[in-house]
């Protein structure tokens, strides 16, 4: 590897080349050059005034050319109930996410809600509302979201919404309802079920199917095979002394947890004596497992095999047995 030649001068820019030479160099030095405060052709006022007003015009013109559509704010013909232009109006209803159920308060601009918090006289929630709640407000206002009714890819308007439902009513009313199949996400308003009912009643043959993306089947379908009964688990964090959990994040994600996260504080003060204890066995990182006190990764395909440790432990110390 040969050296650089120290006797030689090397340039780190183009620029550095070109005002190497004296006249460069005493151009660098100088801080103020003579005449930069000056133009070197003078220019009038009115030469000034006509250039700017140049640019003005042209300026002007090119805006003229984008014009935007005229919108005229129009009067309600019937305003909202007990509606005032500068005030909002708060009303008392509830939300769910597919069978989670909590209370909130609206709050609603000229007929139109803007905002979603918990209601602190519901029993669930207390006045608490996660981030998934108060983001939903936000579907009202989706412009992708679907406006009018489709058969295929084709968009159905009001009277052929009409004359289809006219139709398939006449159709299956003849066989009360053999072959209807509805599906329909998953519903817990008593009006979705009252309707329901009285749909039974003139096609008691047809079915009903419910599906979200998002749901706990597995939970129904493993407390199913342990007790035979269509039941949801209500856990009481806040009588646990120890709490384990097996990559269910009951913080954050799962039905209920806004109740669940209201029950598992009550023991989490330091000035309480009689703290409880996490211990989170999981695959991702989620809010349980950041609130835990002894984390543990592993596969989802591990969690069974963790489980049974658990349970032969348990039994080991005489916690349980295998009979129960």
């Amino acid at each position: 590897m040969s050296s650089l030649n120290m006797s030689k001068k090397y340039w780190r820019s183009s620029n550095e080349r070109r005002t190497s030479s004296v006249e460069g160099s005493q151009f660098l030095n100088r801080e103020f050059l003579k005449g930069a405060a000056f133009l070197d052709e003078a220019v009038s006022r009115r030469h000034f005034l006509k250039l700017m007003g140049a640019s003005a015009a042209l300026m002007g013109a090119g805006c003229a050319m984008i014009r935007k559509p005229v919108r005229k704010i129009k009067p309600y013909s019937k305003s909202p109930e007990f509606g005032m232009s500068s005030q909002s109006l708060r009303y008392a209803t509830s939300a769910h996410i597919g069978e989670d159920v909590v209370g909130v308060l609206a709050t609603t601009s000229e007929g139109r809600p803007t905002k979603l918090e918990g209601n602190p006289l519901y029993p669930l929630n207390k006045g608490s509302l996660t981030a998934f709640y108060q983001a939903s407000i936000l579907s009202l206002y989706d412009p992708d979201r679907i406006k009018k009714g489709r058969r295929g890819s084709k968009e159905l308007s009001q009277l052929d919404i009409d004359a289809l439902l006219s139709d398939v009513s006449r159709r299956y009313l003849k066989t009360q309802g053999r072959g209807l199949s509805i599906l329909m996400a998953a519903q817990v308003s008593p009006t979705v079920h009252s309707l329901f009912t009285r749909f039974k009643l003139q096609f008691p043959y047809a079915r009903l199917h419910k599906y979200d993306p998002i749901n706990t089947d597995n939970v129904k379908k493993g407390l199913y095979a342990v007790t035979n009964k269509s039941i949801m688990p209500y856990l009481q964090f806040e009588k646990a002394d120890v709490i384990v959990s097996f990559d269910h994040d009951f913080l954050g994600t799962v039905s209920n947890n806004v109740n669940y996260t209201s029950h598992f504080s009550m023991r989490r003060s330091p000035e309480d004596n009689e703290l409880n204890r996490l211990y989170m066995f999981e695959s991702n990182y989620s809010v349980t497992g950041t609130r835990s006190d002894h984390r543990f990764k592993l596969r989802q395909s591990q969690v069974p095999l963790a489980i049974l440790q658990l349970v032969d432990r348990l039994a080991f110390y005489g916690v349980i047995s295998y009979g129960t």
